[in-house]
This record gives C-alpha cells, structure tokens and sequence, in this order.
C-alpha cells in the first residue's frame, strides 16, 4: 500500500490576495520537488474556497510508495531547504498519513 502524506495549513495572510499569493508560492516551491526526488510520486497544493474562518487555507497532497520513502523525503535537503523557504507563510500546520 502507498502512502498519502495530508498537509493542511492556516496561512498568515488573511486576505484572498494574501493567500492566494502564499499559496502561489507554496505551489512554486515544493511542486517541481516531484521531477527532483524519487520518493515523491505525486505532490499538489490546493487553496481553501470556503468557510475561510474556519477550515484551514490550503492544503498539499503528497504520495510516496511506503512510509520509508515518506521519511526520506521528509529528511530530504532540497524539501528541508523549501520548508524553511516556506515557514514565514504559515500560521499553522497540521498533517495526517494515510494507506492508500
């Protein structure tokens, strides 16, 4: 069974131009990881269209063949370096792993 790997974040920004740009961004940063490491199968980042006060802003979904390739990835210097890229966009974060 594969992994899916279920981020949902809370941006900083508060307005729809805000957000749309830091989810540009997000999108920008961590997407081409997908052509770079071999663990990761598939990723995508999605913005929020609705109930903005209450559901997180966006979300990114990510798929690797098993939990091993998931850890790889999480350790990965080029997603280290996008994260740390990315952390001032976010409020919050919060994150499931699931079989598929």
């Amino acid at each position: 069974m594969s992994i899916r790997h279920i981020v949902i974040w809370k941006l900083v920004a508060t307005d729809e131009a805000g957000r749309a740009e830091a989810v540009a961004e997000i999108r920008r940063t961590l997407e081409p990881l997908v052509e770079q490491l071999d663990e990761l199968i598939s990723l995508s980042v999605t913005p929020n269209v609705a109930y903005f006060g209450v559901n997180g802003d966006a979300i990114l979904q990510s798929e690797y063949a098993n939990l091993d390739d998931l850890e790889t990835y999480l350790v990965h210097p080029l997603h280290v370096v996008a994260v740390n890229h990315l952390k001032p966009l976010f409020a919050s974060r919060t994150a499931i792993d699931i079989e598929i």
